[in-house]
């Protein structure tokens, strides 16, 4: 502030203190002293004696998981839509300082929480993480959102003796032979578990047919078959049993 700069010198790591011409190259950690000297040869000292320059070219670590409803089958992620999508990064040197994704080829977005998907059918997040000086790390992972039960199947092993009028709907007789198979198939993941209820009873794991059905009695039977997902879909059969 009087006599005006002249030069500035400075030395990284032990090296020979060097006049200061142009930005100094960081290719590794380093120490860097300077001094400076006035246009009447006074000598300053640096406002800090020493500068540590730490290089950071590391990208970001970044990972995606999902939180709720999941099956993995075939090389394949199935969740439904109310399963989130979580994303989540960490950087050891100057730290995470966000992650951006985008859905299906839509607009990239700032991650702020977890997120989920309704539609059906097969989707792909792009998503990359950046730390505090840029670096960045991008990553991609495909799903499938399944929300649909399996199909009810329910099959007598017989043909019906007939049919009669219950409530003015016209129903079919069975004998009380006859035997009741259930089943559910799925598209996706596969049927996990089937269960019925007889007469608004309580409801049981299906295993084997139902059989020994009470002559003279109407039954109706409430069937639910659920998937590995937890997606699940029923269906009713009413009939009447004769000898």
């Amino acid at each position: 502030n009087k006599a005006g700069l002249e030069e500035i010198y400075f030395a990284s790591e032990g090296n020979e203190y060097t006049k200061y011409t142009s930005e100094i190259k960081i290719t590794k950690n380093t120490s860097v002293y300077a001094y400076a000297i006035d246009k009447v040869g006074n000598k300053g000292k640096a406002l800090s004696s020493q500068t540590f320059y730490h290089l950071d070219n590391t990208p970001p670590s970044i990972s995606h998981r999902y939180e709720g409803p999941k099956f993995f089958t075939r090389d394949t992620m199935f969740i439904r839509k109310i399963t989130k999508i979580k994303l989540s990064g960490t950087d050891q040197e100057s730290r995470l300082k966000q992650i951006d994704y985008a859905v299906d080829n839509t607009s990239n977005k700032a991650y702020s929480s977890p997120f989920t998907i309704d539609n059906n059918g097969v989707h792909k997040v792009i998503f990359s993480g950046t730390d505090n000086v840029n670096n960045k790390t991008l990553d991609d992972f495909f799903f499938v959102v399944d929300n649909e039960g399996p199909k009810v199947h329910i099959h007598f092993g017989s043909e019906p003796l007939g049919f009669k009028k219950i409530r003015e709907k016209e129903i079919k007789i069975y004998s009380r032979h006859s035997k009741l198979y259930l089943a559910g198939t799925d598209n996706a993941v596969g049927t996990d578990k089937i269960y019925y209820s007889i007469n608004g009873g309580p409801e049981f794991v299906y295993t084997t047919p139902l059989k020994s059905f009470t002559t003279g009695k109407n039954y109706i039977i409430n069937v639910r078959a659920i998937e590995f997902l937890g997606n699940d879909d029923t269906s009713v059969i009413e009939f009447s049993v004769e000898e």
